[in-house]
């Protein structure tokens, strides 16, 4: 153990073979569970149904000093913790991910920026995964709160086959020149959605302008 990470192991909670594995980045908060305190309300009050249902875990299963999830990074505590999550979804393995954070999104599919791939059906492996805000972040940033219980009633919906999980294709971009060359793709379609994201933090801030040119084609 070093200084800065907790030697309190916090294993994950919930009914081992849950249809649902909601993984979160580390037990931060008064160290009672996987997650706990105000992060835990929030996810109680977004999330559209029963927490009893769900199996909950971390990316690691030891607390940081202060919450600083950099303390982990390179550490045994992590990669222990790592390997008994990927453990655990090998001997039982759900049939929906939800990725709480941006670290989480990133441990999963490699990608990088929340903000951009928060509600987007993703899969690792051949499981389905969604990512979105951790709710320890929405304790800072209320203004999510709206969007975090959107994505967790979206993650619900696919997994009661009211939304089918394509391979897809997106294009996440902040490229000027790359957004050029994808205008030409938007103008050609047939058909395009338009999804505008913002939040209120407490100005009005632009998150996303997505175009959806078919069921698995997007560029934001």
């Amino acid at each position: 153990m070093t200084d800065y990470i907790s030697s309190k192991r916090i294993q994950g909670a919930g009914p081992l073979g849950a249809d649902i594995l909601i993984v979160g980045e580390a037990p931060y908060g008064d160290e009672s569970g996987p997650i706990s305190g105000e992060a835990l309300e929030i996810l109680e009050r977004a999330f559209p149904g029963s927490l009893s249902t769900v199996r909950f875990m971390n990316l690691s299963e030891y607390k940081p000093t202060n919450n600083d999830f950099t303390y982990l990074e390179g550490s045994q505590e992590l990669r222990d913790s790592q390997e008994l999550l990927q453990s655990y979804i090998f001997l039982n393995p759900p049939k929906l991910i939800i990725a709480l954070g941006e670290r989480t999104l990133r441990y999963f599919t490699g990608n990088y920026n929340i903000n951009q791939w928060r509600g987007s059906p993703l899969r690792y492996k051949h499981i389905p995964l969604l990512p979105t805000y951790s709710p320890h972040q929405l304790v800072y940033t209320k203004g999510l709160f709206p969007v975090f219980q959107f994505d967790l009633q979206k993650a619900v919906d696919y997994l009661n086959n009211k939304h089918t999980v394509y391979e897809n294709n997106f294009t996440i971009t902040e490229d000027p020149m790359e957004m050029m060359n994808l205008a030409e793709e938007i103008l050609l379609s047939e058909f395009v959605t338009v999804d505008i994201e913002t939040r209120r933090n407490p100005t009005i801030d632009l998150l996303c302008v997505g175009f959806g040119l078919s069921a698995n084609r997007a560029i934001c």
